[in-house]
């Protein structure tokens, strides 16, 4: 008798896979051929299907027999889990254990002279069988697995047939640049999510161009896992643009925070006396130090005039006891120019300079020396600005130490070489208030006939603020000139 053999490909997929009731199949399709080549037509064959774990030597978890006739084309058509059962059951096949193997023996007699015809791996069909039920957070249960992943993981199949559970990247976002200097910069990240793997790296990257990544060299490392991290970019290039992006890596790779920009400082155009005008006098023939902040020469002091340009005196007002309470005409009765020191000592007058109100920086003749002027609130944003925001503008005009200024004096550096001292205020009532705890300079910039904005400092943060309010005139606070 010719030996009959069982060639050709199977094809497998999964029917009514999604509920638990119903029958786990996959189409199974082959060819066969005698010896001699010629199709095994039209005839009824025996076929012994069995699964195998591990290898194609493993042990067999599931076998099955199906009496099949071949159509004219020596094609067999079956449903692998629909013949009869020998052994095992399909519905218990574990099919994240795998690799699994099927085993195809045949009798072209129809008799029980099985002969192996073929072994060939399943590689991606078992993972539907494998999902028939479900345990995901908030979703109907449809699919279950041997184990359960964690929150934010998906189940996938890899290139051997097995189940695993796998992660998103993680969620990030770029925190705002701040305390930028010529040469270092702060910044970092908040990681909201690792994507159901632990975060194994963060940081920082930077570079010239956007969309830094991490193959390049310029990062920060700063630990793992989730949440806040703060990164410290150094070597910097002096007035430079960068782009910068936090970074977070997982088990399935790296992913980004948005982009952010700054600029490094120019140290040459930081904390040094302007060029060709390293000091300059008042009326009263007073000299202040300059220093050159980025493009604009300012006092390094604060103004101590007690004359207008044209030599009119301004007003000093002594009214109230050291406390301001006034007696008489009352300080916020003054509605023309004038000055006064802080609780009336001169003491006072010697460190913080004098305390101005609004219509002495408003008059026409001037109180700031010839070439000179009371910076307005957009001239104030460009050194707020040049020193990178408002949230940390303030520390870098700050004088250090807390001799002057009220501890803590958070964030003071003095950087600029602004040195501002906290010569406090005389508020509207004619009550002094605040010295040694803020610092308030005015503005040139007014609202209406009595009404301007004022620049002020904390003794218990870096920031920097700016204000506005009515009637501020009769304000009483420091000022700073700017060279024209």
């Amino acid at each position: 008798m010719k030996r009959i053999i069982f060639l050709g490909i199977f094809y497998v997929t999964i029917c009514n896979f999604t509920m638990a009731q119903a029958p786990q199949l996959m189409s199974y399709q082959a060819v066969i051929w005698d010896a001699a080549g010629h199709l095994v037509s039209d005839k009824a064959v025996n076929i012994k299907l069995s699964i195998l774990q591990g290898s194609v030597t493993g042990i067999s978890v599931y076998t099955e027999f199906h009496k099949i006739q071949t159509n004219e084309n020596g094609l067999v058509s079956l449903m692998i889990g629909g013949g009869s059962i020998i052994t095992g059951n399909m519905s218990g096949i574990s099919w994240e254990a795998g690799p699994y193997f099927l085993k195809t023996e045949t009798d072209p007699t129809g008799g029980n002279n099985f002969m192996i015809t073929g072994i060939t791996q399943f590689v991606s069909v078992p993972y539907s069988l494998a999902s028939n039920y479900s345990n995901i957070a908030g979703m109907a249960r449809n699919i279950s697995t041997k184990n359960t992943g964690l929150p934010g993981q998906v189940l996938t199949i890899d290139k051997d047939g097995k189940l695993m559970w796998s992660s998103n990247p993680p969620v990030l976002s770029t925190i705002s640049i701040t305390e930028i200097k010529s040469n270092t910069a702060l910044s970092g990240g908040n990681i909201s999510s690792d994507g159901g793997s632990p975060v194994t790296s963060r940081g920082v990257v930077w570079s010239i161009y956007p969309n830094p990544s991490v193959s390049l060299s310029t990062k920060t490392i700063d630990g793992s896992g989730i949440g806040f991290f703060t990164s410290n970019m150094t070597n910097l290039v002096p007035n430079t643009v960068y782009y910068v992006r936090a970074y977070a890596s997982n088990g399935l790779g790296t992913s980004y925070g948005n982009e952010v920009t700054f600029t490094t400082n120019n140290p040459l155009v930081v904390n040094v006396p302007c060029p060709g005008t390293p000091s300059v006098k008042d009326t009263d023939g007073n000299t202040y130090n300059t220093v050159l902040i980025g493009t604009q020469c300012w006092m390094k002091e604060n103004l101590k005039v007690t004359k207008y340009k044209d030599g009119t005196n301004i007003p000093l007002d002594t009214t109230g006891g050291p406390n301001g309470n006034a007696s008489g005409q009352s300080w916020s009765g003054r509605n023309m120019g004038s000055r006064t020191v802080y609780g009336h000592k001169n003491e006072n007058l010697t460190t913080y300079g004098y305390l101005y109100n609004g219509f002495a920086t408003s008059d026409k003749r001037g109180i700031c020396p010839d070439g000179w002027h009371i910076p307005t609130d957009d001239e104030w944003l460009v050194i707020t600005d040049f020193l990178g925001g408002p949230t940390v503008a303030g520390g870098k005009m700050k004088s250090t130490g807390t001799t002057f200024w009220y501890i803590p004096n958070e964030g003071a550096s003095d950087e600029s070489g602004f040195s501002a001292l906290p010569g406090g205020n005389r508020d509207l009532d004619g009550k002094f208030n605040l010295n040694k705890y803020n610092a308030f300079f005015w503005s040139a910039s007014e609202e209406g006939s009595n009404a301007a904005w004022y620049f002020y400092l904390y003794y218990y943060s870096g920031i920097s603020n700016r204000f506005f309010n009515f009637n501020v005139k009769n304000f009483g606070a420091s000022v700073r000139c700017l060279r024209n």
